[in-house]
């Protein structure tokens, strides 16, 4: 049973990219997606599999024990050739995205629905080094959210967001969201880079004068805690959002 399972998983992983591409983590946005034109290719780099394919992040199950799921340093790319560019690993090397703890929404955008087993979170340790490669030891044992999925095949596109409580911490920490499919031998693994009140984005000086937010535009796709010039005044996003003008709908707060 356990060979079978195996085999079927080298099957499956050696099809990702392809018909079995399925699904990612669009809120906040996943390290892939933040390479993808979509999300403004806020990522650079990234190399081809996430500018096209930020769905195939997909890799066996069974993190974070021994010998199962993606290999330590090798997490972020769930051990996908072209994804390999995602394991880059340094303080500055991603676009965070602004955090706090307590309740937070996570949502997940699926291209190509699998019935699901189960949602997970895990966040990386208080003192983890953010440095150094990406491994099981990076991230606390226990998940800190869990969603059963009992067998609930979701629909296509954007699904309904994920209410999951994140726990304290300071500075930059990655989150590593792990859809786990139940029809198949695989999971899919996407890391997300957050922020705790720290620096947004990567390589900023602490001494430089921040740059005005750029002005909002229609075609733009904003996230929580993006920030843009409307009418002379700086609004700053909820949630996701496109095409939502600024004053005029709830997903747009005045900046402080």
């Amino acid at each position: 049973m356990k060979l079978s399972k195996i085999v079927l998983a080298l099957a499956t992983l050696g099809m990702a990219g392809g018909a079995l591409a399925h699904g990612y983590v669009s809120q906040p946005a996943s390290r892939a997606f933040m390479c993808n034109a979509n999300m403004g290719s806020q990522n650079k780099d990234c190399g081809s599999g996430p500018l096209y394919e930020m769905q195939s992040v997909e890799g066996a199950d069974g993190f974070p024990e021994l010998n199962n799921g993606p290999e330590d340093g090798h997490i972020a790319s769930a051990g996908v050739a072209s994804m390999s560019r995602l394991d880059e690993q340094s303080e500055t090397r991603w676009v965070k995205h602004p955090i706090s703890a307590g309740k937070q929404s996570f949502t997940w955008t699926y291209t190509a629905p699998h019935k699901a087993k189960s949602w997970d979170y895990w966040i990386t340790k208080a003192d983890w080094n953010p440095n150094q490669p990406l491994t099981r030891a990076s991230f606390e044992t226990q998940p800190f959210c869990h969603i059963e999925g009992n067998n609930r095949q979701p629909a296509l596109g954007a699904d309904e967001a994920q209410e999951c409580v994140v726990p304290a911490r300071e500075g930059y920490h990655v989150i590593l969201a792990a859809w786990d499919v139940s029809d198949t031998a695989a999971t899919f693994y996407n890391v997300i880079d957050v922020d705790f009140g720290g620096h947004n984005q990567p390589g900023e000086d602490e001494n430089s004068e921040a740059d005005a937010p750029a002005a909002w535009h229609a075609e733009s796709i904003y996230v929580g805690g993006d920030k843009v010039t409307w009418e002379g005044k700086e609004y700053q996003a909820r949630w996701w959002t496109k095409g939502d003008q600024p004053e005029t709908n709830d997903v747009w707060a005045l900046a402080k």
